[in-house]
């Protein structure tokens, strides 16, 4: 008689369980500036976007383009305009490299003899 309602207790509670499981909301796809909570949300429509302050938006300092058809495509804008830069500690650097390599074949031309 004890086995008997321990089972039926654990068939109750089982049964509560898998209730409260399939009750959970489920993660619906979240467009492009639509609010959200987790990234996969927003990923499942289009890759290249995360949730950034609550709100879907591309990645990497994209830009969304929405096409035609309705879909959206994270593209990054090329400034044309702006320069290149050219870093003078990598200057420094490579100066500093020529310099030790004349050295190192001088020193070696003096000692070869």
């Amino acid at each position: 008689m004890l086995a008997a309602r321990n089972v039926l207790l654990l068939l109750v509670a089982g049964s509560f369980l898998v209730s409260l499981v399939l009750a959970l909301p489920q993660d619906k796809d979240v467009a492009i500036n639509n609010p959200c909570f987790f990234n996969e949300q927003c990923e499942n429509l289009v890759f290249q976007t995360e949730c950034r302050d609550d709100v879907c938006a591309c990645r990497f300092e994209r830009t969304p383009v929405f096409q035609t058809d309705g879909t959206v495509q994270c593209i990054a804008k090329n400034n044309s305009n702006s320069e290149p830069y050219t870093d003078p500690a990598m200057l420094c650097v490579l100066a500093g490299m020529c310099l030790m390599f004349i050295i190192i074949c001088v020193v070696l031309r003096l000692f070869s003899k």
